[in-house]
């Protein structure tokens, strides 16, 4: 059995956009711009191989904007940060003693918040009901300090 705690965090700067269905002359354009998470994690050992499950807090900071479609031009935007959940698996596999590799999976269950998009005079644009889940697919290879053990956890 294996258990442990973990932070990790990312400066995202993911984003996407696409045209509103309502109103085509609006653009709506969203960022990723970081995000936390605060687990604990609980699996284990098969030889070389570990399965894990982890649960916890996750944090986000996010920026969503409409721009007009046909200028580019910002017609509002909010920025926060918000506070969820978050729940994943994972399998990692020790390659020699020192290096292993991982493939992880995790949702952050942001919800919905209402929100004030601002203008770039300062006024109230629009005020709409945002909701933000991620999914989070992760590899990574490790590479383990100290003194050379039996690839195992």
């Amino acid at each position: 059995m294996v258990w442990g705690l973990e932070a990790q965090g990312d400066w995202a700067s993911l984003s996407g956009s696409h045209v509103s269905f309502v109103d085509p002359t609006i653009t709506h354009r969203t960022k990723l711009q970081g995000f936390g998470l605060f687990t604990g994690q609980f699996g284990y050992a098969f030889n070389n191989v570990l399965f894990y499950f982890k649960g916890g807090a996750a944090v986000t900071s996010d920026r969503y904007e409409d721009i007009s479609t046909a200028s580019g031009a910002v017609l509002g935007s909010v920025s926060q940060t918000r506070w969820g959940g978050t729940a994943g698996a994972g399998a990692e596999y020790a390659i020699t003693p020192n290096w292993t590799a991982a493939f992880e999976y995790d949702r952050l269950f942001m919800g919905g918040k209402n929100v004030t998009f601002i203008g770039p005079a300062g006024i109230a644009f629009a005020n709409k009901q945002l909701t933000r889940d991620v999914d989070l697919f992760t590899v990574r290879v490790n590479y383990k300090f100290g003194g050379a053990e039996v690839a195992r956890f």
